[in-house]
């Protein structure tokens, strides 16, 4: 069942703690529901259990730690055929999948990246903290250290995969990587740059709200 958030035409899906693969499978179903107008722009909402994944224009190179020790820590591998390099996701890590129909505005991906890209930066500003980006890269950064990494996909227009927005995961799992292929790389999160519990309820309800202000109320 879909849970509609207002009068915007969007729908928000919450699937809570899920198997990154199950979640793809749900993002499939709805991508395909939507290319047919059976429905609405669906706005995901999930965690996932211990996963790196691999975009389009990742390589198996960025992941730093070897086969034993993934195991040792369950931590699984996959190819993806979302955009980027490679990523982590884990709990305390809140995933964002739009699935909405850009054939109903502009067929745009970079303004679509963008304004992924101001929704987690307002989104930062209601906590009081300044999001930045960096030229040539995708995502969203705190000084030089990453707080959200952004990879996506289209089908016939429709969008699929998203955003990871780090509330509270373990940090430590970013250096079995090199985050989205940079080699070096920082990672941050809420929590540590607020010093205390973030309640994610409350990241979703303002992360939705930011999505309905530049998706379907400040579309300028």
């Amino acid at each position: 069942m879909l849970h509609k958030l207002s009068l915007t035409g969007l729908n928000l899906l919450d699937l809570g703690l899920i198997d990154y693969q199950e979640a793809l499978a749900k993002q499939k179903e709805i991508v395909s529901g939507v290319i047919n107008g059976l429905y609405p722009d669906t706005l995901i909402f999930c965690q996932h259990y211990d996963i790196i994944t691999i975009g389009r224009r990742g390589s198996i190179s960025n992941v730093i730690a070897g086969r034993e020790e993934l195991l040792k820590k369950n931590i699984k591998v996959v190819f993806s055929d979302r955009g980027g390099d490679v990523t982590y996701h884990g709990k305390g890590q809140l995933i964002a999948y739009p699935i909405f129909d850009l054939r109903k505005s502009i067929r745009d991906v970079h303004l679509f990246l963008r304004r992924l890209e101001c929704a987690v930066i307002n989104l930062l500003k209601r906590y009081g903290i300044s999001g930045s980006l960096k030229s040539g890269k995708t995502g969203v950064w705190v000084d030089d250290e990453k707080i959200s990494s952004i990879g996506i996909a289209f089908s016939h227009w429709v969008s699929y995969h998203g955003l990871s927005l780090n509330v509270d995961p373990d940090l430590s799992r970013f250096l079995l990587i090199n985050p989205c292929g940079l080699k070096g790389g920082k990672t941050t999160s809420l929590s540590q740059l607020l010093g205390g519990f973030i309640d994610m309820s409350d990241v979703k309800i303002k992360l939705k709200d930011e999505f309905i202000k530049l998706f379907y109320k400040d579309c300028g």
